[in-house]
């Protein structure tokens, strides 16, 4: 099973490494699938006693700020591909492993700042 948010096989270039090119269409991907499940989230139920269509309102609304989330991120990373400064963490300006960027194209950090952005301080 395919998840939206991976490069989805996008071919590498010269050493292994991907292009612009092929990152941009990995967000281009994300953004499209976002978009479309929010549109899919707006729609009305048909038929729905009271009480379920509270309860499917409620993991709407959830699922809607989930998604509005990634869309936010997704079309964070395409700005950042246009001012030329994707790829490099935020923290720490280092590159971003090539890895990491395939699975998740909009990380704005390496591995290590996030890892540290994520341990709780003692």
């Amino acid at each position: 099973m395919r998840t939206p948010h991976r490069a989805n096989g996008a071919p590498a270039s010269k050493g292994g490494r991907q292009a612009p090119a092929d990152f941009r269409a990995a967000l281009e991907q994300q953004r499209s699938f976002r978009l479309d499940q929010l549109d899919q989230l707006t729609e009305a139920p048909a038929n729905a006693s009271l009480a379920v269509d509270a309860a499917q309102e409620q993991v709407k609304e959830i699922l809607r700020t989930s998604a509005m989330a990634a869309l936010t991120e997704v079309e964070d990373a395409l700005e950042r591909l246009r001012a030329g400064t994707y790829g490099r963490c935020e923290r720490c300006a280092e590159p971003i492993s090539s890895e990491r960027l395939e699975i998740l194209p909009m990380s704005r950090y390496c591995t290590p700042c996030q890892h540290f952005l994520q341990t709780p301080s003692a």
